[in-house]
C-alpha cells in the first residue's frame, strides 16, 4: 500500500513505515522490496527512487551498510538533478535516518538540513516535525545541547501546527483520495495480469492436447509396421531355415528381439498418453481392483512362487482402469526385479486426513538412493535387457496416474533391502 500525501507530491510507503515503528525491520524490508517491484511496473522513476530510499533505510537499520549505500546510490541517480524538490527532500530525509541508524551523526545533520532547505522551496510543512526531532537527537549525541534544545522547541511547535483541524482534515482527505486511485490502478493491473495468464493457460492446454493427440496417433500407427517387421522376420527365418548360416540366424534373432522391444515401447507410450484421457472419476473399491490385478498377473506369480499379502482395502476416488494399471505395475515390478527365493509383496494402507496413504513393499533388489527419483522418468532403466527386460515406462505411468488422481508417489528402501513404493489417493466422498 503506497500512500501519496500533500497533493500527490510526497511518496510514503505507509505499511513499511508502520512496521518500522513497530520494530519489525526485516518484515518492513520485505514490503520495501515489494514497493520497488510495484514502482518498476508503474514506470515512474521518481517513485522508484523513493522506493529505493525506503529499502536503503531498512538495510541501514539491519546494519547492512553495503546494501544501504547501494540502494541510496540508485535513488540518487533517479532523483537528482531533475526531480521535484520534494522528492529530493524525501531522499535526504531517509538518508539522514539511515545515517543516524549507523551513528553517523555529523553526516545525518547535513542530510536533515538539506531536506529542510528543499522542503522550504516547496512551502511544505509535512514531516518537518520529524526532522526537527531527529536533528535534536543527533545534536544531543554530539554533545551540542543548545542546538538540541533549539530543535526540540521547533519540534514541539510544529506538532501544535500539524494538529490544526483544517490541515488534518485536508491530509486525511488527500490520503483517502489517493488510496482510492491506487486501488483502482492496482485492480486494473491485476485484472490485466489475470487476463494474460488465462490466455497463456489456454494456449498451454491446447499445446498439451496437441501433444497428447500426436503421441496417441504416432504410437497407435507405429504398432502395425513394427508388428509386421517381427512377423516377416519370423517368416523369413522359417522359410530359410535350412539355408541360414549361424551368423545370419543371430542377425534375425536380433531383428525379432529389437522389434518386440520396440512394439512394447510403443504400446507403453500409448498407455502413457491415455492416462489423462480417462476422465471418469468415481468411488472405486480397491478390493475389486486388487483381485482383478491378481487374475491378470497370475502367471507371473505362479512362475516365481511369489507371495502377495494384502488386507482389506478402502474406497477411493479414482478411475478403475487407471487404478488397475497402477497396482499391477507396482506388484509386477516387485516380482520381476527380485532375486529372492520367495518374492514377497506386502500392501498396506492408512488414513491421512482426506486421503489414504498406500505402501507396496517388496523384498527385491532395491533402488539406489541416487536413482530413487529418476526411476519415475519415462524410458529410464537401471538395468540392461539381459538382466531384466522392460521398457522403462511402467513407473512413469504410475506417477502420472497418481498425480492425475490428485495424489503423490515416492519410494524408499526397506529393512529387507527391497523397496517401498508409497503413494496417496483421495478418500471416497
Amino acid at each position: 500500500v503506497i500512500v501519496i500525501v500533500d497533493n500527490a507530491r510526497y511518496y510514503r510507503c505507509k505499511l513499511v513505515s508502520d512496521l518500522d515503528k513497530q520494530g519489525k525491520i526485516e518484515e518492513a524490508l520485505k514490503y520495501a522490496i515489494k514497493r520497488i517491484e510495484l514502482a518498476e511496473t508503474l514506470n515512474d522513476p521518481y517513485q522508484l527512487g523513493l522506493s529505493y530510499c525506503s529499502a536503503g533505510l531498512m538495510y541501514a537499520k539491519l546494519k547492512n551498510k553495503t546494501a544501504s549505500i547501494s540502494y541510496f546510490g540508485k535513488a540518487e541517480k533517479l532523483l537528482f538533478p531533475n526531480s521535484h524538490p520534494e522528492f529530493q527532500a524525501g531522499y535526504y530525509f531517509e538518508l539522514g535516518d539511515a545515517q543516524q541508524a549507523g551513528e553517523q551523526y555529523q553526516e545525518c545533520i547535513y542530510s536533515y538540513e538539506q531536506a529542510l532547505k528543499l522542503y522550504g522551496l516547496t512551502q511544505s510543512s509535512l514531516n518537518l516535525s520529524t526532522i526537527y526531532r531527529q536533528l535534536s537527537v543527533a545534536y544531543k549525541h554530539l554533545g551540542e545541547y543548545s542546538e538540541a534544545l533549539l530543535y526540540q522547541e521547533k519540534y514541539s511547535q510544529s506538532l501544535l501546527d500539524n494538529f490544526k483541524l483544517d490541515k488534518l482534515l485536508a491530509v486525511t482527505a488527500t490520503e483517502h483520495e489517493y488510496e482510492q486511485k491506487q486501488h483502482k490502478m492496482e485492480t486494473a493491473m491485476l485484472r490485466q495480469k489475470n487476463d494474460e495468464i488465462s490466455i497463456f493457460v489456454k494456449q498451454l492446454e491446447q499445446s498439451n492436447d496437441d501433444l497428447k493427440q500426436f503421441a496417441h496417433a504416432a504410437s497407435h500407427d507405429l504398432r502395425e509396421p513394427v508388428r509386421a517387421i517381427v512377423s516377416y522376420a519370423s517368416l523369413l527365418e522359417m522359410s530359410l531355415h535350412e539355408k541360414l548360416e549361424p551368423e545370419e540366424r543371430e542377425y534375425l534373432l536380433y531383428l525379432k528381439e529389437g522389434g518386440r522391444r520396440m512394439y512394447d515401447m510403443v504400446t507403453g507410450i500409448l498407455a502413457f498418453s491415455k492416462v489423462h484421457n480417462s476422465q471418469d472419476v468415481t468411488d472405486v473399491d480397491l478390493n475389486t481392483v486388487y483381485h482383478e490385478v491378481l487374475e491378470n498377473i497370475k502367471l507371473a506369480i505362479t512362475s516365481k512362487s511369489a507371495y502377495i499379502e494384502c488386507h482389506d482395502l478402502p474406497l477411493v476416488r479414482g478411475n478403475s482402469t487407471l487404478l488397475i494399471q497402477l497396482f499391477q505395475n507396482l506388484i509386477s515390478n516387485g516380482i520381476k526385479y527380485n532375486e529372492s527365493e520367495t518374492p514377497t509383496i506386502k500392501i498396506s494402507c492408512e488414513r491421512k486426513d482426506d486421503a489414504y496413504q498406500f505402501c507396496v513393499s517388496d523384498n527385491g533388489i532395491g533402488i539406489e538412493e541416487k536413482h530413487k527419483t529418476e526411476v519415475f522418468d519415462i524410458f529410464t532403466r537401471l538395468h540392461n535387457q539381459e538382466q531384466y527386460q522392460g521398457t522403462g515406462i511402467g513407473l512413469s505411468i504410475c506417477r502420472k496416474i497418481v498425480e492425475r488422481l490428485g495424489g503423490q508417489i515416492w519410494n524408499q528402501p526397506n529393512e529387507t533391502g527391497g523397496t517401498d513404493f508409497i503413494f496417496t489417493l483421495p478418500a471416497a466422498i
